[in-house]
């Protein structure tokens, strides 16, 4: 390092200004090589260190006190201390992308160019990322969903992926035909393939978190394809209504009853006469499901609609 870099500032006002500033954009994170590019010299960085108004992350990387501590800021850190041409990859990628809930004591995973040894808290994976394989988030780089799907099925646990992919699938973030291309060769290509082809059971766009809740009670009770927010009109008097989940081969809808939506006496009334013009109409049972039985009676709800659907697909073979 220059010596002209290691004197401290003669003014260090507003160098600290330029220091805020920095990290401001970089989730209150800043690196060494930042700080001397200010004038920082190592005794000014280890006087603030002290003082509590710098608090040091890694070896090269500190953040402001009081700076949040995130997973995106903590990949930030990770970045700064490593090379800031990585990218965050692999389970840490997975959670930037919100198909994995953080681990507070996990290590961020970045992948670079050129090697540099991993350190606490940071494992570092040699690769070359295409342009195409690297995207931003929150100011972040962080490797395609994809691609930290695919480098993530080398290194994590089989249920890790699965929960991760299925996650994407709820989201409606998952490629699947990317996903497969992408794996074609990698180690964990056999279960992506797996998990790729269990597609989710439903058609259609998730709107809700009750939605995507319920998504996830048919996936892992096994319920056959069903749409979701399907336009159906009614005539008499003319009228365009959306059913939560439909199955058409049985004649069997599911109304999931928030108290947001349904809670009123007006509402109550015009959602018992549009089941009632459902069935007349179309011959669409619609059943009725709340929150909390889904969340506390999960098993008598399944078998429930397990039997209004087989009943009713065997009455209309039975009827053709």
């Amino acid at each position: 390092m220059p010596p002209h870099v290691l004197r401290p500032p003669a003014d260090e006002r507003a160098p600290t200004r330029a220091v805020v500033a920095i990290a401001l954009r970089q989730h209150g994170r800043i690196s060494a090589r930042q700080l001397a590019q200010l004038g920082w010299s190592r005794d000014v960085i280890a006087a603030r260190v002290a003082a509590g108004w710098l608090v040091r992350e890694h070896r090269g990387a500190y953040r402001l006190a009081g700076a949040p501590d995130t997973p995106v800021a903590r990949s930030m850190a990770a970045i700064l201390a490593v090379d800031p041409r990585s990218s965050t990859t692999h389970r840490s990628g997975l959670v930037l992308h919100r198909v994995l809930e953080p681990d507070e004591g996990a290590p961020v995973h970045l992948t670079t160019r050129r090697h540099h040894r991993s350190r606490a808290g940071i494992v570092v994976h040699q690769a070359a990322l295409a342009p195409h394989e690297v995207v931003r988030i929150e100011g972040v780089r962080v490797a395609t969903l994809v691609r930290c799907l695919v480098d993530a099925a080398a290194t994590e646990p089989a249920a890790i992926i699965t929960r991760a992919v299925q996650e994407a699938e709820f989201l409606r973030v998952l490629d699947p035909a990317a996903l497969l291309a992408s794996a074609a060769g990698r180690p964990g290509a056999a279960l992506l393939r797996a998990l790729a082809s269990e597609r989710l059971p439903i058609r259609g766009p998730l709107r809700e978190a009750f939605e995507r809740r319920f998504a996830r009670f048919l996936l892992t009770r096994g319920f056959p394809l069903a749409e979701v927010n399907r336009r159906v009109d009614l005539e008499r008097p003319a009228q365009r209504v959306v059913l939560d989940v439909v199955w058409w081969e049985a004649g069997l809808g599911v109304e999931l009853d928030s108290r947001q939506a349904h809670a009123t006496a007006r509402a109550f009334e015009a959602d018992r006469e549009r089941d009632r013009r459902l069935a007349v109409q179309h011959d669409l049972l619609v059943v009725r499901v709340t929150w909390r039985q889904l969340h506390e009676t999960p098993d008598a709800v399944a078998a429930d609609l397990w039997t209004l659907h087989r009943r009713r697909v065997g009455d209309r073979r039975a009827a053709s």
